[in-house]
């Protein structure tokens, strides 16, 4: 009688992992099979108006990509919308902290030598944004809301943004030795911790 039990337990199992299988299978199909996006000045007004209205704002158009600079904090923005900043090669400045974007979106901004100032935080931005955003040449002040899953593992990173000037850590993300370590690399860099004293 146990044995059956074991033996029916194990074959219902093998069925659920089998059903998830095809699920997971059929979902890749059905995202493989979407065109993405065309890259335009016109899909990226759609995008950031469908964001700014959907959080309660007024979206002007933009009619010239390479004047734009701004923000989507606290909004939807993922990396479907990093990928329009293709378009923007010469801003300066953008929020995009309490949002969806990870790594990948990130990788999306070396293209962007020109921006200076960056609020960035998410579950999906690691330590390997961190490396990402070192390649900005020209990365004054960074911003990394609570939000954001980096740690001491980002401070090699971070030592080598030469034109860094300040950091800003929305929520103590680093140990005490590390920010020790980084103080000691770039003794010039403000470092806000926000409440916390080091």
């Amino acid at each position: 009688m146990m044995i059956q039990k074991i033996t029916i337990s194990i074959l219902l199992i093998g069925v659920l992992f089998a059903c998830e299988a095809k699920e997971n299978q059929e979902m890749k199909g059905k995202s493989s099979n979407q065109k993405p996006v065309e890259i335009t000045l016109e899909n990226a007004n759609a995008y950031f108006r469908k964001l700014t209205e959907k959080k309660g704002g007024k979206y002007d158009s933009m009619s010239i990509a390479d004047t734009w600079g701004g923000g989507f904090s606290g909004t939807d923005f993922d990396d479907e919308g990093m990928r329009f900043f293709s378009l923007f090669k010469n801003i300066d400045g953008l929020h995009i902290d309490h949002t969806k974007v990870t790594d990948n979106g990130v990788k999306l901004l070396i293209q962007n030598q020109k921006l200076k100032d960056l609020r960035i935080g998410s579950k999906g931005i690691t330590n390997k944004s961190c490396e990402y955003l070192a390649q900005l040449e020209n990365l004054e002040s960074l911003y990394f809301s609570g939000e954001a899953s980096i740690d001491d593992g980002c401070i090699d990173s971070i030592i080598k943004m030469k034109k860094l000037k300040e950091l800003s850590l929305g929520y103590p993300l680093f140990t005490r030795p590390g920010i020790e370590r980084l103080r000691k690399a770039k003794p010039d860099l403000s470092i806000d911790l926000g409440d916390v004293e080091y």
